[in-house]
């Protein structure tokens, strides 16, 4: 994919121009002096670890947030901060990770929305329907205007949130982990319509923490660490490790790979120039980022995941400002391999001879239809499908949020109480989807969200009283071994972004009480980066040869394929049977629904 004068570095190819992007949050930094650009009909991929600062600059960008210092430029003209109007004016659009649309409306009134006239804004419903399907054609994103979103799959609503924003007439797209929440062929196809966008000169932004995504489909590849902006590649010259060490802060600057990567897209330029490694203008006084120095650097709390707030909303993507201990590099993660699959084969036909830890029998809940499942000690089995297929209503049940209309849950062939706190107490550790929502409450501490599961159990509670000391000490345990990016344990768990927040809620299912028998997982490295998404899958394992019993309900097929000896896939409502050594195509071909 490419364009005549797509690879000259002249201002006019240059349609977004960020430069000395700073925002604070009090003692908080999101963004230091951020300057990067955007040309005309390129994949510009924003990669960094939670934290970095990634979200906080795209909301700057798209008008959420207002910038403390610096300035933007959109196709050569001032853009206000803190604008949305302004942005959507200027051609910027927004796809966020968490669609934005109206499950109860139709497609065409979901695009509509909020375009309308003040005067008869009926009048205009044809013309509208006429632009839509002309869009639809234009850039090979077929819909039907009269459909209702709710009853579209996930790629089907991606399709109308990109077609929303080209309605608006967006000339450059910002994607928030665009590929989460699709199946392998709803990814493919999200790609192939980049390709056409941008060879129709739209320009794309893209956040992924999917290298291999990145690296094939991306022209250039910012990297931000710790609020700063500290590399810029041609993506021919990347690999997934370089990548990886440049997320964590291993080295800044490193030389450009020889080794092409498959599929890589044509390069941002070609003047056979390298494209440039950069840190950022210094403030007065500060020393650069460079090699291992950066380790010892001011850390990030972490980044937002989940739909855009307002510019007043407190902050969520920023900088802690006390120093931190210099950290190993952690490696990309692995892709499955043969050999791994193989492993995850036997270790599944060892399983099924042993005696289940949990059994689901035949449990209905909402669009969850007679679901049954084994699933036995020190074992790790995944749940494969499209977000919308039961995977909620199932995990309700398992959190012992919801009882199941019929059917029924044994532990260890005992029936499983509806009851989080009776759930607690039996050992069943679980990780909640919404970190935010169900899994933290956002006004409590730090600390209190620790122990906010065993407030019944001593040494955290006194005479139905908080013990702070305790509370305090688990809480920086778990902040220690988890790596969990916090102001302290005193601070609110909102002023932490959603990684973060993930992080403390997977180390008290795992390390706040007793080995857990039973861990139940619903997305746990949503959102997180590279390194934390190694450390994550290490604990998995290590609790899985414990003897836990482990529940993985994922969107990541990687993730399920390397982490589980067994796997399912749930369709409509349908759990199938639980299966080793099945193989990525397998998988698809089951999650869009020709076998479960």
């Amino acid at each position: 994919m490419s364009l005549p004068d797509k690879h000259h570095d002249a201002p006019a190819d240059r349609v977004l121009e960020l430069s000395g992007i700073s925002k604070r949050f009090g003692a908080l930094l999101a963004n230091d002096a951020i300057s990067l650009d955007l040309r005309r009909g390129e994949v510009l991929a924003l990669l960094g670890e939670n934290g970095a600062g990634k979200s906080t600059l795209m909301s700057i960008l798209f008008g959420h947030y207002t910038a403390d210092r610096g300035y933007i430029r959109a196709f050569g003209a001032p853009l206000p901060s803190g604008d949305p109007a302004a942005a959507l004016g200027a051609g910027i659009g927004m796809v966020h990770q968490h669609f934005t649309l109206a499950d109860n409306l139709s497609v065409l009134d979901n695009v509509m929305l909020g375009t309308e006239p003040l005067w008869q804004p009926f009048m205009r419903r044809g013309a509208g329907r006429r632009r839509l399907l002309e869009l639809g054609r234009k850039f090979g994103l077929a819909v039907e205007p009269e459909a209702r979103v709710g009853a579209l799959s996930m790629g089907e609503r991606q399709r109308v949130e990109i077609l929303k924003a080209l309605y608006r007439g967006a000339r450059v797209l910002i994607l928030d982990e665009p590929t989460a929440v699709l199946t392998p062929d709803e990814s493919a196809a999200l790609f192939r319509t980049l390709a056409t966008l941008t060879a129709r000169g739209l320009s794309v932004i893209f956040i992924s923490h999917k290298l291999d995504e990145v690296l094939a489909h991306s022209d250039r590849v910012a990297v931000l660490r710790r609020g700063r902006l500290v590399a810029e590649r041609r993506t021919l010259h990347c690999t997934r490790e370089s990548l990886a060490a440049l997320m964590v802060g291993a080295r800044t600057v490193e030389p450009p790979g020889d080794t092409p990567i498959d599929k890589v897209r044509p390069a941002a330029t070609t003047d056979g120039k390298p494209m440039r490694e950069t840190a950022p203008t210094e403030p007065a006084g500060r020393t650069p980022i460079t090699g291992d120095d950066a380790a010892d650097t001011p850390d990030a709390a972490a980044e937002t995941v989940g739909t855009s707030t307002t510019a007043t909303a407190p902050p969520t993507d920023a900088v802690n400002m006390a120093p931190e201990p210099a950290r190993e590099t952690p490696a990309a993660p692995p892709t499955p391999t043969d050999a791994a699959r193989a492993t995850t084969t036997d270790a599944g036909a060892a399983m099924a001879a042993t005696a289940p830890r949990l059994r689901l029998i035949a449990l209905a809940h909402g669009t969850l239809r007679k679901a049954s499942l084994d699933l036995a000690p020190g074992e790790i089995v995944g749940i494969a499908g499209v977000s919308g297929n039961g995977q909620d209503e199932l995990a309700q049940l398992l959190f012992g949020l919801a009882r199941p209309s019929a059917g029924s849950i044994l532990l260890d062939g005992e029936p499983l109480p509806a009851s989080p706190r009776a759930l607690t107490r039996l050992g069943v550790g679980r990780v909640p989807a919404d970190r935010a929502r169900e899994g933290l409450i956002a006004d409590l501490s730090v600390a209190e969200n620790a122990v906010s599961e065993r407030l019944a159990d001593a040494p955290f509670s006194r005479l139905g009283w908080i013990a702070r000391g305790a509370a305090r000490a688990l809480a920086e345990r778990l902040v220690r071994d988890f790596d969990v990016r916090c102001a302290g344990t005193n601070a609110a768990a909102r002023s932490m972004s959603g990684g973060n927040m993930q992080k403390l809620v997977l180390g008290r299912a795992l390390a706040a009480g007793p080995a857990p028998r039973v861990l139940v997982l619903h997305q746990p490295t949503w959102g997180l980066d590279v390194g934390a998404v190694a450390a994550v899958h290490a604990r998995l394992r290590a609790a899985r040869d414990a003897g836990a019993a482990v529940l993985l309900i994922s969107d990541d097929l990687d993730e399920l394929l390397t982490l589980c000896d067994r796997i399912a896939v749930m369709f409509r409502g349908r759990l199938g049977r639980a299966r080793a050594g099945v193989s990525r195509s397998e998988l698809g071909l089951a999650m869009a629904g020709a076998e479960t």
